[in-house]
């Protein structure tokens, strides 16, 4: 009996040594300027006039690939579906999103903006009306915020709490009427630089081009 405590005592020691050790290195590989994990790869839907389609950056999606659809407005939900193949998409073409386009099955009547993801990722609900989803093994619960401008909305998603954390993805979805402005600052895609930083720069574009045109 003595000799089985010691042993379990030594295995416990050994285990929480490696995994101090490995807590140790993943520091100090972060302090050493690691690159911030590579951007996820993330689209928008859209339906209208009983089409539900897709914009995805990156390769092409084949017909039967699954996409997870994030509803960002709460309660927010989350609807799996299935590529059909390239299609043309008056919802997001009008909304200004860059092809290409896929129709999705299934299709829902009610229009709506979702942001999509490739595959079947980890989801779950954090709190009422807020689904976090495991987009990596870097970003394990990322979530989702919309919000308007005076003609359209700003889809973002972070890497954790939106507007606490880093914010991983912007796209703005052009609605093409007014509504009225919520976002925050951070929601936007290129932030306004203060009038300092204005007139530096103004300052700097002339030089750079006086200095062009004194060149011989």
């Amino acid at each position: 009996m003595f000799m089985s405590n010691v042993r379990a005592v030594f295995l416990f020691a050994l285990a929480w040594g490696a995994a101090f050790d490995t807590a140790a290195a993943q520091t100090a590989a972060a302090k050493a300027g690691d690159p911030l994990p590579a951007e996820p790869r993330i689209g928008v839907a859209a339906s209208k006039s009983d089409q539900v389609c897709v914009a995805m950056p990156g390769s092409p999606l084949a017909p039967g690939t699954i996409v997870t659809l994030i509803n960002p407005t709460r309660p927010q939900s989350v609807k799996v579906v299935t590529i059909d193949g390239v299609a043309e998409c008056a919802a997001l073409a009008g909304a200004l999103i860059s092809g290409p386009y896929y129709s999705v099955q299934p299709f829902d009547s009610e229009p709506n903006v979702w942001i999509a993801v490739p595959g079947k990722p980890v989801t779950r609900r954090i709190s009422p009306g807020v689904v976090a989803v495991m987009l990596s093994a870097q970003q394990i619960e990322a979530q989702f915020r919309v919000c308007t401008s005076t003609e359209g909305v700003h889809l973002t998603v972070w890497s954790g709490d939106p507007l606490q954390s880093r914010r991983l993805w912007h796209q703005y979805f052009y609605l093409g009427y007014d509504v009225e402005p919520s976002c925050k600052d951070g929601d936007g895609g290129r932030r306004e630089l203060p009038q300092e930083g204005l007139e530096v720069s103004r300052h700097s574009f002339l030089k750079h081009n006086q200095t062009i045109r004194s060149a011989p």
